[in-house]
């Protein structure tokens, strides 16, 4: 499995992957949990994966990512991701307080 680059809770980073297999964003989660996250993208504009993914505008430094991701890890933590800041829901469990922003 890939690694990132930080165990900071909520580091992301948006990668290709291999051959034509599109766009995937992974994460840590930003609950702090440790538990990783990987979903693939569609980019908006383009039409690679033909199963479940999720849309994202482009952006690698600052997306927004739709739809919320709602983790079934033990902790629960339901989320989204708009111009690169989280937005914890009240659903799930709450955020660390160092959470990962977009430079």
């Amino acid at each position: 499995m890939r690694q990132l680059a930080s165990d900071q809770p909520g580091y992301f980073e948006i990668f290709e992957g291999a051959g034509d297999s599109g766009w995937y964003f992974m994460c840590n989660c930003p609950c702090g949990c440790k538990y990783p996250d990987i979903v693939p993208l569609e980019k908006a504009g383009e039409s690679r994966h033909s199963g479940k993914h999720w849309g994202w505008d482009g952006n690698l430094t600052h997306p927004t990512i739709t739809p919320s991701f709602e983790r079934h890890t033990p902790c629960g933590v339901h989320f989204n991701l708009n111009a690169g800041v989280y937005t914890i829901h009240g659903d799930g469990a709450p955020g660390a307080a160092d959470i990962y922003r977009a430079p």
